[in-house]
């Protein structure tokens, strides 16, 4: 496992019988690569500054859009396909994890 990473195994469930996984930070950039946060706030100012004074118009859900794709296919390709699997990953539901590959187009 990389450094900064930190998952709880499957036999150690919360109080209400769910597996709990936790990540210590995508904000503490793990193997010396730079932290998520910092690239996403790195664009969103990139981009404010392109607009040059014109306003951002649903800017949340530009930015969401943009970030769910890749995150969505990195994880269906890691999972090699499998949304089981895949959604354990994400922490959401099949179903969830199925109408957000559909609403992106994304084939498994």
């Amino acid at each position: 496992m990389k450094a900064g990473y930190s998952v709880r195994s499957e036999d150690s469930l919360g109080d209400n019988g769910v597996v709990e996984e936790s990540v210590t930070s995508l904000c503490d950039g793990a193997g010396g690569q730079q932290p998520i946060c910092e690239s996403v706030a790195q664009a969103v100012e990139r981009y404010l500054t392109d607009l040059d004074g014109t306003e951002p118009v649903d800017l949340y859900a530009l930015v969401l859009c943009e970030v769910e794709r890749p995150l969505l296919q990195a994880v269906m390709k890691h999972s090699c396909g499998n949304r089981s699997k895949a959604s354990r990953y994400l922490g959401m539901s099949r179903n969830t994890l199925q109408k957000k590959l559909a609403q992106y187009q994304i084939d498994s």
